[in-house]
């Protein structure tokens, strides 16, 4: 949709991550769980602490950063031998 309507539904930082399959910088990572180009203070605050609490229950990972950005992941599940 276009104009003030939001285009997507805000989802959690580890569901994007499930998503996209993938690492994503934190600016995939924005978009990827459905927060606007424009989001206000209030939004991104939402986003980092979405982040912070994810990586503090081990949910997802901090890659290096690379390109100048953070990278997120999902952890690695180690596989039984």
């Amino acid at each position: 949709k276009v104009g003030n309507q939001v285009s997507k539904k805000i989802i959690k930082v580890v569901d994007a991550l499930v998503g996209a399959g993938k690492p994503l910088s934190g600016q995939q990572l924005l978009g990827a769980a459905g927060y606007p180009n424009d989001s206000d203070t209030e939004a991104l605050e939402r986003f980092f602490l979405d982040i912070r609490e994810s990586l503090s229950r081990k949910l997802m990972v901090q890659l290096e950063r690379r390109d100048g950005e953070d990278w997120f992941s999902l952890p690695k599940i180690k596989s039984e031998k």
